[in-house]
């Protein structure tokens, strides 16, 4: 069975999880060469070229380019997901495998799983040949406590079996419902797609950026954006990367909003600086 996850994280995880062993027994079947992982983004960005279009490279370079070495893992990333497509497409179609897509709510997990639903029901794959598995929004861990995870990306190889009991097959009304609800999405090409009640909905760039004034607000007058990104994503979980909220640190940057008063390292990402809090104008003064 081919697996498919998206995001190098979850692919990695997953990868490990085939050589977790219970009472001498693998608890996950399969090779790592059928785990395929797609970290391509798609809540961001220009949508509107089917597959894997030049504007997903356009995305993942803007995204990769605030940390260092950005631009070589945005063009590798593209280039790997560009031939994993190829040999999912020629593995399926060649023979009689089976594929399994592991998504979750996650905006990025949610777009990619209608991404992909698309192009399978493209190549003509027969929905019984498609099993999904949902990362639930909630549950229990031993202790009975709450367990929220966002992402494939934040289970641990040793707990992945336990959710191969979720395991569904696709029907032809679900493939062809993702393919019209991505088709949607595609023809708009908004700035940004979210997870709106449940749904995967069209939004602008801006959409996130309350959340990130609100913490501003209760900083000091002098702050460091690392601190400012981390405490975004452990409060609101919204599902976004410290990258795009880095990117949208640096419109409110050039906007005059805040004023930038240390550098990043060469080798450490952009968000590794000091910015003060201001009251208008547009300048950004750095400070050694």
């Amino acid at each position: 069975m081919l697996e498919v996850v998206f995001s190098e994280s979850a692919a990695g995880s997953l990868k490990l999880a085939q050589n977790c062993k219970k009472d001498k027994n693998i608890l996950v079947e399969g090779k790592g060469s059928d785990v395929f992982g797609f970290h391509l983004v798609f809540s961001i960005g220009d949508i509107a070229k089917d597959g894997i279009g030049e504007g997903r490279l356009e995305v993942l370079n803007r995204l990769f380019g605030i940390y260092p070495q950005g631009k070589q893992a945005a063009e590798e990333c593209y280039a790997g997901a560009k031939k994993q497509l190829q040999t999912i497409r020629k593995r399926l179609r060649g023979g009689g495998e089976t594929v399994r897509l592991w998504y979750s709510s996650q905006p990025d997990e949610l777009c990619g799983f209608y991404w992909f639903m698309t192009q399978l029901g493209q190549w003509g794959i027969p929905p019984e040949r498609i099993f999904i598995v949902r990362l639930p929004d909630w549950e229990y861990n031993e202790k009975q406590d709450v367990v929220i995870r966002n992402s494939w990306a934040e289970v641990s190889p040793q707990e992945w079996h336990r959710y191969l009991m979720l395991q569904i097959t696709v029907s032809q009304a679900v493939l062809t419902g993702c393919a019209l609800c991505w088709k949607t999405l595609m023809e708009e090409n908004a700035p940004l797609r979210i997870v709106l009640n449940g749904q995967l909905v069209s939004a602008p760039e801006d959409i996130y950026d309350s959340f990130i004034m609100r913490e501003i607000e209760l900083m000091e007058n002098e702050f460091q954006e690392a601190y400012l990104i981390g405490t975004v994503i452990g409060k609101y979980r919204l599902g976004i990367s410290d990258a795009f909220i880095a990117l949208r640190i640096e419109t409110m940057v050039e906007a005059g909003k805040l004023e930038c008063i240390t550098k990043s390292g060469e080798d450490a990402p952009t968000y590794h600086r000091m910015h003060r809090k201001k009251g208008g104008g547009s300048s950004c003064t750095i400070r050694n």
